[in-house]
């Protein structure tokens, strides 16, 4: 369980750490009224260095920082990922409030406005409950103490699928939501998986996203690298089908290899290690690399200093 959720974590922060995903998320799911008043010109990833190392491992969080269009308050868009009903949501939003806050006093700066995003694809017809609802006991009379954090609450499970197909996919954001959706549902992702890769077109950054959500797919669905091989033999774009290609027979190759279920984990890491050699290769420096595979920074400079090594000596 907890490797399921850490990719299901890695592959929403390889689109939601995306400039032009979170400016298509805004113009697409926040609501009107909030939407106008975001100045998207100016939006900027927050570095997140006010959540304390214990809060940045628990939480698959990314924040952007603006202003409004016609004020210059500052502004922080919280995008919060969530796939099971685990901990208390009210209390986890808490933390960034508190992170947040604490920051902007101890740098003298003015309080910033927060809205908390929170995207969920679990299982459950689950909304977002306020604080008061975990208490077992109500007492309407303690009730006004009790703080009441408001967020946008997004299930993706109820969202029409006409709403996906009308997204640009030159961001992803169209094929992380595909995939989220019918993650469990294999006719429907297979049937999706042609919109869901589509993004990695013509684009090193959306090409490196790929291999991460393919390596997500591989692990968390009934889908198999035979399937997949049978679909991506059938797409038009000769550069897709050829990563694609890689990455199935990769896994298929080391879980006959090593057995089923070591095969998996062999074969993931076997991917990681071909997901930085590509990101390397392209340009990426070790933090955005260990942004995108999730994996520690120590373990990308050692792979790095392997990769040097093999370049020097031919």
């Amino acid at each position: 369980m907890k490797k399921q959720k850490y990719t299901h974590d890695s592959a929403f922060k390889s689109v939601f750490q995306d400039l032009n995903a979170v400016k298509e998320f805004i113009d697409n799911f926040l609501p009107h009224e909030i939407a106008v008043l975001i100045n998207k010109d100016n939006l900027t990833p927050d570095s997140g260095t006010y959540l304390t190392k214990s809060l940045r491992q628990r939480f698959s969080d990314s924040v952007f920082v603006t202003t409004t269009k016609n004020k210059t308050i500052a502004l922080a868009l919280l995008f919060e990922h969530k796939y099971d009903k685990s901990g208390i949501l009210p209390l986890q939003i808490f933390n960034y409030y508190s992170g947040i806050w604490d920051r902007d006093i101890k740098n003298g700066k003015p309080l910033t406005y927060i809205i908390p995003i929170v995207i969920y694809h679990g299982d459950e017809k689950e909304d977002y409950k306020p604080l008061y609802s975990y208490f077992k006991v109500k007492i309407e009379e303690f009730r006004p103490f009790i703080p009441d954090f408001k967020c946008l609450f997004l299930n993706l499970n109820q969202q029409d699928d006409k709403i996906f197909h009308h997204l640009t996919n030159n961001n992803a954001l169209k094929g992380l939501f595909l995939m989220f959706k019918y993650i469990k549902n294999t006719g429907l992702l297979i049937k999706n998986f042609p919109e869901i890769i589509k993004f990695a077109s013509g684009n090193q950054k959306f090409r490196v996203q790929l291999d991460q959500l393919l390596l997500y797919l591989l692990n968390n669905s009934e889908i198999n690298s035979d399937q997949i091989e049978i679909i991506a033999d059938s797409l038009e774009d000769q550069e897709q089908k050829k990563i694609i290609m890689t990455g199935a027979k990769t896994f298929r190759e080391v879980a006959e290899e090593k057995g089923i279920e070591k095969g998996i984990e062999k074969g993931i890491e076997k991917g990681r290690v071909i997901l930085v050699r590509n990101a390397w290769k392209k340009g990426y420096s070790k933090h955005q690399i260990a942004d995108f595979t999730d994996l520690p920074l120590n373990r990308i400079e050692e792979l790095i200093a392997q990769f040097e090594k093999e370049a020097k000596n031919g």
